[in-house]
């Protein structure tokens, strides 16, 4: 052990506690670098009271790993972390279930570096993202590398690394399991499963009332994640709004809806982007797909009253283009690097400064939100993706389960990483309702057919669950409302070669 040097620093966007809290947090016992969110899990957990002390001294206080693993195993929320402890040797480190905060890690010529974000320079071509397997063990009395699983994966299979990481490859497998916080596993039945009519948009009285219980129980269950995610901020911070990315589809609006139902005393700034393009007549627009469906959504909230601002967030082709010479969104982005990143890393990044003009007055303003809720999660569990739609084309509900179950599973892989690295960079948190554990286990608990009807003309069986909820909430424009990806919808895509494929690798502008 006296060979081996640990050396820690931590910056944190503290939204919770007095204001006073520094890490790392250390003591003879140990040492934590702590990142997100405790929703649950910890007795002591309040907005008044920071999570990461809370945290710290329940490690200190156990003795053993199996009292680590129940603790982990315990925890409701986003969050990555390392953690040091002195009695054992032994250095823990890794991730949520879900990867919504990022932690990468690389070799180097005589161990190992953790961080959040990758420096730019050319030796970061090394960094990898951590797979959410479970919580990795270094011992640095003889230099081996173990490993903590989950007891199995968000859907409920049997955990498996979707990506590869050459760094912790060679890792030994604990016996001990972590409990996945995700309890209910996919409903795979298909002993039920229906296909509804073709012109669905007129039946969404009738489903409503057939599905009531459902569609109440998802409400129930969705405004406590919405609430969840806006209780834990400190008093601190009472005065500054709570930002929503608000494209005008479904997932923003629900988010919206129970927020300000909620919260009607509360400052809610809804956050639209559009990059600049050309309409029909060749003439410079901003007016994006995305752009019309957030007013006309925005005009449909407001009859629920409470403190809603749009935001309209406008990018010039050639502020796009100075960005991607400047390297420092694509250095966000890293290690993800493909054309489908770039078009979602830059979209988001410019959407979550969040610097635009009112749509009311038309006066110029930037959110000074700390906390920015966003639909992310939903697609993967409510059939919103297009080769959702593909892999049911010849109605196999079995080829549509797996192809869910793999999305909702790698979404650490895909996403989550990446969209912590590009809305943290602003110094804002990101806070997914879509990933509340007890919101998926419920999601989880449905048959697949009442949760997305593929079949359906124009998307309008996508998130068919979510469309009802609007609907018995009286936002029938939302419920009938279609919905493209963010890259298209804002028109991002615009600024570059549109015969680049989103799996192709992106070239940096810095190298």
């Amino acid at each position: 052990m006296d060979s081996t040097s640990l050396t820690f620093h931590a910056a944190v966007l503290s939204l919770r506690g007095d204001g006073s809290d520094s890490q790392p947090h250390q003591s003879e016992e140990g040492l934590l670098c702590f990142n997100g969110e405790i929703y649950e899990g910890l007795e002591s957990t309040s907005p008044e009271q920071s999570d990461s002390r809370a945290l710290f001294r329940a490690l200190q206080e156990t003795h053993s790993l199996e009292g680590i693993v129940q603790i982990i195993g315990s925890l409701r929320g986003p969050w990555a972390l390392s953690y040091f402890c002195s009695r054992t040797g032994k250095l823990l480190f890794g991730r949520d279930v879900f990867g919504r905060r990022c932690l990468l890690v690389r070799k180097t010529c005589c161990g190992f570096q953790l961080t959040s974000v990758a420096c730019p320079e050319s030796s970061s071509k090394f960094w990898e993202e951590i797979p959410v397997r479970g919580i990795y063990v270094y011992d640095v009395n003889d230099s081996s590398l173990s490993l903590l699983e989950w007891d199995h994966s968000p859907t409920g299979e049997l955990f498996h690394s979707f990506v590869p990481c050459s760094t912790l490859e060679d890792v030994q497998l604990l016996e001990l399991k972590i409990a996945c916080p995700i309890r209910v596993p996919l409903n795979r039945s298909l002993g039920n499963l229906e296909l509804m009519d073709d012109d669905l948009a007129q039946q969404l009285d009738s489903l409503t009332e057939k599905f009531g219980d459902a569609v109440e129980s998802l409400g129930v269950t969705f405004r406590r994640a919405v609430v969840t995610r806006i209780e834990k901020i400190s008093d601190r911070h009472r005065d500054l709004p709570i930002g929503i990315l608000f494209s005008g589809g479904i997932d923003s609006v629900l988010i919206a809806a129970f927020a300000v139902q909620t919260y009607p005393e509360k400052k809610f700034d809804l956050i639209n982007v559009a990059f600049e393009h050309k309409d029909s007549d060749g003439v410079a627009s901003y007016q994006s797909p995305d752009r019309q469906s957030s007013i006309a959504a925005f005009e449909e909230l407001r009859v629920l009253g409470g403190q809603l601002r749009l935001i309209c967030v406008d990018i010039p082709h050639g502020e796009v283009e100075s960005a991607k010479l400047d390297g420092h969104i694509p250095s966000l982005i890293y290690p993800m690097n493909s054309v489908l990143d770039e078009s979602i890393g830059f979209a988001l990044w410019f959407a979550a400064r969040g610097e635009g003009y009112d749509f009311h007055t038309k006066d110029p303003h930037r959110s000074l939100c700390k906390v920015l809720l966003v639909g992310m999660g939903a697609d993967e569990q409510l059939g919103g993706y297009s080769r959702h739609a593909a892999s049911f084309k010849e109605r196999d509900w079995t080829v549509l389960l797996d192809c869910i179950a793999r999305d909702i599973d790698r979404i650490s892989w895909r996403n989550m990483g990446r969209d912590d690295r590009v809305i943290g960079d602003l110094s804002r948190e990101v806070r997914t309702p879509f990933l509340d554990e007890n919101l998926v286990a419920y999601l989880n608990s449905l048959p697949i057919s009442l949760k997305m009807q593929l079949h359906q003309n124009h998307g309008a069986g996508k998130k068919l669950i979510l469309r009802l909820l609007a609907h018995s909430m009286g936002l029938k424009q939302t419920a009938l409302r279609s919905k493209r990806a963010m890259q298209f919808g804002s028109r991002f895509v615009n600024s570059y070669n549109k015969k680049r494929k989103g799996h192709e690798s992106y070239q940096r502008s810095s190298e």
